[in-house]
């Protein structure tokens, strides 16, 4: 079952995007239109959405779909969102270069994946999002920014003291760091 929303068709376009720049600038092939052009042959793609359960994503060769759980809207970081597309496009290459003549995680699988660089998060079966959430992306530069939001909310404050001893370090930060407000 497929579900549709606002929030669903802005990740849904989120995701082809990061489908596009991954395609176009990681591998030698080309995705437009929700085509991928492999050397003569135009594949169709799509990428859609389902509900909870605990598998993260799938290919499906029948309909040249690419599926992705609803959870990801809500708890995968860009860079883990980004794994998950490619692992999936990586069976859709095995599918549309070797004719899926390989086990789902086989040898053609793991070359491919080694050849475009993409590591072994790409290439595991499965994944915890909340651990790889950790490992990616970071988490002191998310911190500070957290900081920096924080000081500003507070700068809003009634305490005029308060606030601008929260705009005065906010600022500094933000000076220090070469961040933009």
């Amino acid at each position: 079952m497929q579900i549709y929303s606002e929030n669903i068709f802005a990740f849904i376009a989120k995701c082809e995007l990061y489908l596009r720049e991954i395609v176009n600038e990681e591998t030698p092939y080309k995705f437009a239109r929700s085509k991928i052009h492999i050397d003569n042959k135009i594949f169709p793609l799509r990428i859609v959405v389902f509900p909870k359960g605990n598998l993260l994503g799938y290919f499906s060769s029948e309909t040249y779909r690419l599926g992705l759980n609803q959870c990801l809207m809500y708890q995968a970081k860009d860079h883990v969102l980004k794994d998950i597309l490619r692992h999936e496009l990586a069976h859709f290459l095995c599918f549309a270069l070797y004719n899926n003549d390989d086990l789902p995680h086989g040898k053609n699988f793991k070359s491919l994946c080694h050849r475009y660089g993409w590591d072994r998060s790409v290439s595991m079966a499965s994944m915890n999002i909340q651990i790889e959430n950790n490992f990616t992306g970071n988490l002191d530069s998310e911190k500070l920014i957290t900081r920096v939001k924080n000081l500003l909310e507070l700068a809003s404050s009634d305490n005029e003291h308060e606030s601008a001893l929260a705009t005065m370090k906010a600022n500094q930060l933000l000076l220090k760091h070469n961040l933009k407000n």
